[in-house]
């Protein structure tokens, strides 16, 4: 193999480029700023992922060695409800029956996401449930918290409800109506609670849900009861939450033990239990395939032990800007090309794709080998030295 130098400039036109690379610089800015928000003691430790699950749908991962003042790890599933295919389904069961939040996700083809939803007791959810016109089961007593609910119109539209005075039975209309709480944001403003409550007051793993005022639903899972996680209490759960977003309405659903996400075909976070406990229904999510439109290309250098080498360091992003993980970068070359997969001579052109490949995305970019040699090389009318390492049998 051999490392040739070459000019290279992206097919896209120039305002795409530089909307995708303003759109990349904006989310790290914003992921800057979600940890210097989350608290003067907040320190991006291990930092903030982030991956597409669905159109519209991004999985969030924030750990930190000191938020609140403690260790904290939790996890956010971003769904745009603006964007079409993006809904919501609650597999529940009844009576004493129980099975555990990947045993859902098992028995629901298509979930992208799937998370333990209402509390409950021997007999079944304790709180108010309706699943496709269908009435599971009424709110036990009135000692237990209800406040609010996600709610699927006849239209499938997703949104948060509050609890009317009437009762939840009152919205006849409405054929999905999934209850809980306690209520920790109404209308944009910080719920209260009994500080004599040691459900809010002290720190425990939870599962919360938010909507904000642009119309994204957040599904919060936060780890607990560890070393590597404090987990957190009902004044921590939001500030948490009014910090990720223009929060206007949100509530908690069952947690502790409880507490687990599926998301990619496992488990992502940990169960305070050591396993996972079985749970009465789920909040499953979906969303049509995650399509990826690949629109930037970071070039760069490659450490190799003390030595610094220039190599095909080929980081693709979407067009949000949001780099897609795990890619699989395959370097194709049509034009001139030697039986040795290398670029002729230096006044060789040609036209080369990289294709990225992933379980959930796929995108290429093609540019043009207008040069293979000179220091100063332009890309896209930024300076860059790009150094490719060309396959043998592209």
């Amino acid at each position: 193999m051999e490392l040739l130098q070459a000019r290279c400039t992206l097919n896209n036109p120039m305002k795409k480029f530089d909307m995708s690379l303003m759109a990349a610089r904006w989310k790290t800015l914003v992921l800057l700023l979600v940890c210097a928000a989350l608290g003067q003691t907040a320190r991006c430790a291990d930092g903030v992922t982030v991956r597409p699950l669905g159109q519209g749908v991004y999985l969030k991962h924030f750990q930190y060695d000191s938020l609140y003042d403690s260790p904290q790890s939790f996890w956010v599933i971003d769904a745009d409800l603006n964007v079409p295919g993006v809904a919501v389904k609650f597999p529940h069961l009844t009576g004493s029956a129980r099975s555990t939040v990947s045993e859902f996700a098992a028995r629901t083809p298509g979930a992208l996401a799937v998370v333990n939803a209402q509390f409950f007791d021997a007999k079944g959810s304790i709180q108010f449930l309706k699943v496709d016109g269908e009435l599971v089961n009424e709110t036990q007593s009135a000692a237990v918290h209800d406040q609010q609910a996600i709610a699927v119109d006849e239209r499938g539209a997703i949104g948060i409800r509050l609890k009317p005075s009437s009762g939840w039975s009152s919205l006849s209309s409405l054929p999905t109506i999934v209850s809980s709480g306690v209520g920790l944001i109404a209308n944009g403003v910080r719920a209260s609670f009994d500080p004599a409550d040691a459900t809010y007051a002290k720190r425990h793993p939870r599962t919360c849900v938010a909507m904000t005022t642009n119309n994204h639903l957040l599904v919060v899972v936060i780890d607990g009861r560890s070393a590597r996680a404090a987990g957190q209490s009902g004044e921590e759960m939001q500030s948490t939450l009014l910090r990720l977003g223009p929060i206007i309405n949100a509530f908690n659903f069952d947690g502790g033990g409880s507490t687990t996400l599926w998301a990619s075909g496992a488990v992502l976070n940990q169960p305070s239990g050591g396993t996972q406990r079985p749970v009465a229904n789920v909040l499953a999510l979906f969303a049509k395939p995650y399509q990826a439109k690949v629109q930037s290309l970071v070039l760069g250098a490659v450490r190799e032990g003390e030595e610094k080498r220039p190599r095909a360091q080929i980081k693709i992003v979407d067009g949000a800007g949001v780099p897609i993980e795990g890619a699989n970068v395959i370097v194709r070359f049509t034009g001139a090309i030697t039986e040795r997969g290398l670029l002729a001579t230096t006044n060789a052109q040609g036209i080369a794709t990289i294709t990225s490949t992933t379980t959930i995305a796929q995108g290429s970019v093609r540019f043009m080998v207008e040069s293979v040699r000179g220091p100063n090389l332009i890309w896209n009318g930024a300076r860059a030295s790009v150094w490719l390492r060309l396959p043998r049998n592209p």
